[in-house]
């Protein structure tokens, strides 16, 4: 999907805390492999981005312990 127009990013990516501010789409080929986005500018704030690529057989621990850390 990385690069599509039809892809809802915005829409896609609230996790129930309101849409974002900004999404970026990247490509990803490898388990385990982080990326991390700029920040846009702006005073007063900080703002990091990152996206995790995992095997859909880790993906179900990951979102295990990353909810745990929400609650």
């Amino acid at each position: 999907m990385a690069g599509s127009t039809r892809f809802p990013a915005y829409e896609a990516a609230d996790f129930g805390w309101g849409p974002p501010s900004r999404t970026e789409l990247v490509t990803m080929n490898h388990d385990g492999q982080v990326v991390l986005v700029a920040a846009k500018g702006g005073a007063g704030g900080v703002q990091a981005s990152g996206a995790l690529s995992l095997h859909p057989a880790h993906m179900d621990a990951f979102k295990s312990h990353f909810e745990g850390y929400l609650d």
